[in-house]
């Protein structure tokens, strides 16, 4: 299982923190940082990998979605956000599943086409607090699923006390997504892709959290990984 990895181009430091790594493990994955990359090498990634997260990180150019930037848009960094575009629709073109987390999911909205907000606080007059001041395995708001979305099916929930980490967020969802669930405010907390065998994007960290909800979305990953090519006898799909 394939996570991309931050980077802060003063140290030219790839980064990601463990969480992503043990959630792998506790689902049954092998965790592969993936660091960035030159483009040929980034070809070779799908010849080793079965699916891809696509994790948390700084903000997305608001010329990726054809906008002036905001005041608030933070520091962008576009080698890392072409990159990271570019390994989204590579594994919608090829099927491999694919799960974004925080940054993530905006990337995978971006890169199907959809645009997102730069900066909540500023953009979205009554949104609640999106980024906690507390630790990260703390539940500070509810986000609420939409009856018939894969995430509801896959976690037995209708709602979900998360974390939250972020002052971007989807603005228009994409034309091949839908917004499965959202917080109180309407913000989009997740978006899923229509016709594709695992392809979610989720606005909170799972991995940093406690639960056994966020726990099975990482193993419903992972199944859908081997679905096919590695499925046992008696395995759901």
């Amino acid at each position: 299982m394939g996570i991309t990895c931050t980077y802060q181009p003063e140290g030219q430091i790839n980064s990601a923190t463990s969480g992503y790594v043990r959630a792998v493990e506790r689902a049954g994955g092998l965790p592969l940082l993936i660091p960035l990359l030159q483009e040929a090498c980034q070809e070779e990634l799908f010849t080793c990998l079965d699916g891809i997260i696509l994790g948390g990180g700084g903000d997305i150019g608001s010329f990726y979605f054809d906008e002036e930037p905001h005041p608030g848009q933070g520091r962008v960094f576009p080698p890392l956000d072409e990159q990271e575009m570019s390994l989204g629709q590579r594994a919608l073109e090829m099927e491999v599943p694919l799960l974004g987390i925080c940054r993530g999911m905006q990337v995978l909205n971006v890169a199907m086409g959809g645009t997102l907000y730069q900066d909540l606080p500023g953009q979205y007059p009554g949104c609640l607090q999106h980024f906690q001041n507390m630790p990260r395995n703390y539940p500070v708001h509810t986000v609420y699923f939409k009856e018939d979305s894969m995430l509801s099916s896959v976690t037995y929930q209708k709602k979900l006390q998360v974390n939250s980490f972020h002052h971007q967020a989807v603005k228009e969802v994409a034309p091949r997504a839908v917004a499965t669930a959202v917080s109180s405010d309407e913000v989009v907390e997740a978006i899923e892709v229509k016709d594709h065998v695992f392809a979610m994007g989720v606005q909170w960290h799972p991995e940093a959290m406690e639960d056994s909800a966020s726990e099975l979305i990482f193993r419903k990953l992972l199944r859908s990984c081997r679905k096919g090519k590695y499925k046992t006898a008696g395995e759901e799909g």
